[in-house]
């Protein structure tokens, strides 16, 4: 788990519009950016939060956004979103588990899948981040500009600005 994050508003926007409270949460690691967890609800329920302190204002509506795309475009699971906020993210809580007999093939499958999708141009119609950094997603009808422009580019410029460049 890095960073930080407050429970406190998931916990009074689960009260308002769930009528339950957290009683337990439990950390997940693996992220840089965010405090990640599994929370228990008074009624049992798990979800999944994802919670970061003094975030950019579209963070996690960025993130949601970029969720239901994948949903949209793949049969792969993605985590149902609960409730986006300012401060944090709740998910679906997909749980822990090995993976099924099949898992590496279903999961080639849906990325293959992903990656048919055919759309005339590249991009988004929204920008979003890649951990804390953000990433312009004007639409471009050319995929190799799109990429050195928005991508290569801008990280060089970004770490030219930082002094490390």
């Amino acid at each position: 788990m890095a960073g930080s994050g407050n429970l406190k508003p998931v916990d009074l926007w689960l009260r308002d519009n769930h009528s339950d409270a957290i009683t337990r949460f439990d950390a997940v690691s693996g992220g840089c950016i965010n405090t990640t967890g599994s929370i228990t609800l008074s009624d049992g329920e798990r979800q999944f939060v994802k919670l970061q302190n003094n975030p950019a204002p579209d963070f996690f509506s960025a993130e949601a956004h970029g969720l239901e795309c994948l949903r949209q475009a793949t049969s792969l699971r993605i985590p149902k979103i609960i409730h986006v906020d300012r401060e944090f993210l709740l998910l679906e809580d997909l749980g822990v588990a090995r993976p099924a007999d099949g898992y590496w093939s279903l999961l080639g499958e849906g990325l293959a899948q992903l990656h048919r999708q055919r759309h005339p141009l590249f991009g988004l119609d929204r920008d979003n981040y890649c951990g804390r950094t953000p990433h312009c997603n004007t639409p471009t009808p050319d995929g190799y500009s799109f990429f050195a422009r928005y991508r290569l580019n801008a990280l060089a410029d970004r770490a030219s600005q930082a002094g490390l460049v």
